[in-house]
């Protein structure tokens, strides 16, 4: 299985680049005979969602996870 985790800087955010990035990975693990690809995104970050949509990835449900509070964004 991979894991596909990404992070683009705010100053290039809306360029398409998370896509790009995320297609190179999935296009690499389904070349990798039964290669699943599994990735998370934050419920209220609508856009991560979507370039996982647009990949082709399915939500599969959400999990609770605490994740400390970012500092300097």
């Amino acid at each position: 299985m991979a894991h596909l985790n990404h992070q683009i800087a705010h100053a290039y955010w809306n360029n398409g680049y998370a896509t790009e990035e995320a297609w190179v990975i999935v296009r690499t693990a389904k070349n990798l005979a039964g290669t699943k690809v599994l990735s998370e995104a934050f419920v209220k970050n609508k856009t991560s969602a979507r370039v996982l949509q647009n990949l082709g990835l399915k939500n599969i449900g959400q999990i609770k996870r605490h994740i400390p509070q970012r500092v300097g964004m």
